[in-house]
């Protein structure tokens, strides 16, 4: 199954569909991202920036490149350092 259900036309879209979980487009991209299970405040500000995506843009003016882009940070976390880097885990 997609992560993203693609939609038609250039335009706002009010709710989209990512990682099976419906995105507010009114807030912007990482508070957006924030409703996915497991993304945190944190975690969704460096999806962004990983991914390239305007933090202040609305969630809802993404292209489905883009959304995709980002979706693709989230699922392969591996670029995040591990706890035993820094710690005795």
């Amino acid at each position: 199954m997609p992560a993203v259900v693609a939609q038609s036309g250039d335009e706002f879209q009010h709710m989209l569909r990512v990682m099976n979980t419906n995105v507010d487009g009114k807030d912007k991209v990482p508070f957006a991202m924030r409703r996915v299970k497991g993304v945190g405040r944190r975690l969704a500000i460096m999806a962004c920036k990983r991914a390239g995506v305007d933090m202040h843009r609305r969630a809802g003016t993404l292209s489905n490149d883009e959304i995709e882009r980002v979706v693709s940070v989230l699922v392969h976390r591996n670029w995040l350092p591990s706890c035993t880097e820094y710690f005795t885990c």
